[in-house]
């Protein structure tokens, strides 16, 4: 506000009304994309290399897609509960900030499946444990539910990203898993050109069952 007769003027700071930020958070998680699969996935996938620069991992981030669903699978450390919940389900928190070497970096991007699904899963494997979170809407609020804690293989680490596609708010329906296997196709040769060592592998399979062999 400014005071005509004083010539002075005080100053507020621009905020966001509490009451609103549901709606704050689904402007970011529904309006931003035009594109939603290529951002769901495009975005979950940097994410993944992000971490694998971070604690150099030397191996590939796969890309796995099937009729029913894309995983997205890094071999970095993991995360904790903290850790997801931070990454994963809190806009406008990001672990990437303070660099300029990773990908990312305004705490956005790992939320992108929910632009594209409702429901979708992440499961870090950390400190000897594979824990299962899925993020699934509620009208216009998301929510968070830790399903599942597991033991699991101390040197097994990292994310599982797991998005189902043609669920109820899949934008192309039949034609879905063929679009995002052309999506990989074109990250994988896209990263390709600025690395000498693959930082991407895709595979492709016909039903959920079979990446057990994977």
């Amino acid at each position: 506000k400014k005071s005509m007769t004083t010539g002075s003027a005080s100053m507020v700071i621009q905020d966001i009304n509490p009451h609103n930020t549901q709606a704050v958070i689904s402007i970011l998680r529904d309006k931003i994309y035009t594109d939603k699969p290529k951002a769901a996935l495009t975005e979950t996938v940097c994410n993944a290399i992000d971490e694998h620069r971070k604690h150099g991992v030397k191996r590939p981030v796969d890309i796995v897609i099937t009729s029913q669903n894309i995983i997205v699978r890094d071999y970095a450390k993991g995360l904790d509960e903290h850790g997801v919940m931070r990454v994963f389900f809190q806009y406008m928190n990001s672990t990437k900030s303070d660099n300029n070497i990773d990908i990312g970096g305004y705490g956005i991007g790992a939320k992108a499946p929910s632009s594209y699904t409702d429901t979708w899963y992440v499961v870090s494997l950390h400190n000897g444990k594979k824990t299962t979170y899925m993020s699934t809407l509620d009208g216009e609020v998301g929510k968070t539910y830790k399903m599942l804690e597991q033991d699991c293989d101390k040197d097994n680490t990292g994310i599982c990203v797991v998005i189902p596609i043609n669920n109820e708010r899949s934008y192309i329906r039949d034609s879905d898993s063929n679009n995002f296997r052309q999506i990989a196709y074109d990250l994988k040769n896209m990263i390709g050109c600025f690395s000498e060592e693959p930082e991407v592998e895709c595979y492709y399979y016909d039903s959920y069952s079979t990446i057990k062999d994977h």
